[in-house]
Parts: C-alpha cells; structure tokens; sequence
C-alpha cells in the first residue's frame, strides 16, 4: 500500500472523514534557509511585534 493511501486511511480511522482543500492551496510558500541574526532581530522584528498591539503609536507602521 502506498504511503498516501495508507496515511489517508490512517486520517479517517482517526476521526477525519472530511478533508477540506484550502482556498489557498496554490499559493506559493518561502522559507529562509539561514538565520536572522540578533541585529536583525533587535532592529526590525522586535520593535514591530512588541508595538503592534499600541494602536495610538503608529510609528511602528
């Protein structure tokens, strides 16, 4: 038996007998393939995250 009929098989003896294909199924995805490095993080992705919920401060935007 092949690995996807026997992983579909395995879906719906556990519970999952409908599977819904996503609106977004033909997106393409991208995935770093290195590390951002602490700079990076300390400049660009800590001040976004950490202000995002500070609606009256919108110069993080």
């Amino acid at each position: 038996m092949d690995d996807d009929l026997n992983n579909k098989l395995n879906l719906h003896a556990a519970g999952a007998t409908v599977r819904h294909t996503s609106a977004f199924n033909h997106l393409e995805t991208y995935r770093n393939d290195f590390e951002l490095s602490k700079e990076f993080i300390d400049q660009w992705v800590l001040p976004l995250y950490m202000n995002i919920r500070n609606i009256h401060d919108r110069s993080w935007v």
